[in-house]
């Protein structure tokens, strides 16, 4: 087996690797630097560019491709749209070309539960769509066009929907490591006890980055090819109480803002995934909330 990690040098790729601790792994991303030290193999390659691409993955004889290289940033994307269009669409449309000249390659696609419609309930993969960015756009793009490449050419790709999910290693620019990080600093008394904040009044669902990791691997041996699977925890928090729990580990009184900058008005309100399908292949979340934020904090107090 051998397999290619795209953006491996990313957060979820560090993670990833360890699920194949065996294998010779071969990864690629924009850096020039291979920052993945179980990464055996690295070059740094423009998924964009399909040449090159298509020479690295036929040289080593590639047959299982984990993608994970992207714009996952939903501010950059709307700021950057055809970056974005251009990185998350025809980088991954090279990669199914490939894989539809070479049918023995299988490749898992990491998608986003930001997709979906707003609802009380939990979202499951047949629930509605609502496109609400340009991030979200190109994301379910990808799905429809996933969808005619199973179709006419019989190309083995699956696909996730991904809720949110954190860890220690996640850079701030995502809720809980950003929150995590501050309250460290405010505990150290590196900046004032102040947090700005956006949206507190929505409920997230998240994910260790290692039950995800896991959940990528079983639907690289297990899932069917051509559908779409939630990798989700099957609950949502209230943004506002994360926070609390962060809070409750520092020893002053925190002030929180609204920053207009971070705030959406448009946000989903509830987003809770419906994991039956991948329960159905054998995977259950493993990490407790309470303990996913305290490995963050800690990481942050440490780093």
């Amino acid at each position: 087996m051998s397999i290619l990690i795209t953006g491996s040098n990313g957060f979820v790729g560090n993670y990833l690797v360890k699920e194949f601790p065996e294998e010779h792994l071969f990864g690629i991303d924009i850096q020039e630097e291979n920052k993945n030290n179980n990464i055996s193999t690295y070059e740094c390659v423009d998924i964009t560019n399909i040449t090159i691409l298509r020479d690295f993955i036929i040289k080593n004889k590639i047959n299982k491709i984990f993608h994970l290289a992207g714009i996952a940033n939903q501010r950059f994307a709307n700021e950057n749209p055809l970056l974005a269009i251009k990185t998350n669409i025809i980088g991954t449309v090279n990669l199914f070309e490939i894989c539809k000249e070479n049918p023995d390659i299988r490749i898992l696609v990491s998608g986003t539960s930001a997709v979906y419609d707003n609802s009380e309930t939990f979202l499951s993969e047949n629930s509605k769509i609502n496109l609400k960015s340009f991030y979200t756009t190109t994301k379910y793009s990808i799905e429809l066009l996933a969808a005619q490449y199973c179709k006419y050419y019989n190309t083995d790709i699956v696909i996730t929907r991904s809720f949110n999910h954190t860890g220690p290693g996640q850079p701030p620019l995502y809720v809980i490591p950003e929150f995590a990080k501050q309250c460290a600093q405010i505990e150290r008394g590196e900046i004032e006890p102040i947090i700005e904040v956006g949206n507190l009044k929505v409920k997230r669902d998240f994910l260790h980055v290692k039950d995800v990791v896991k959940a990528y691997s079983l639907l690289m041996r297990k899932g069917n090819s051509g559908e779409i699977y939630n990798v989700a925890s099957g609950n949502s928090y209230l943004i506002q109480d994360l926070l609390g729990i962060l809070l409750k580990k520092v020893n002053r009184k925190v002030k929180i803002e609204i920053d207009p900058e971070k705030y959406r008005e448009n946000e989903v309100k509830d987003l809770k995934g419906d994991i039956s399908k991948l329960r159905d292949l054998g995977w259950s979340p493993s990490f407790s909330i309470e303990t996913l934020l305290d490995s963050v904090y800690t990481y942050w107090l440490k780093n």
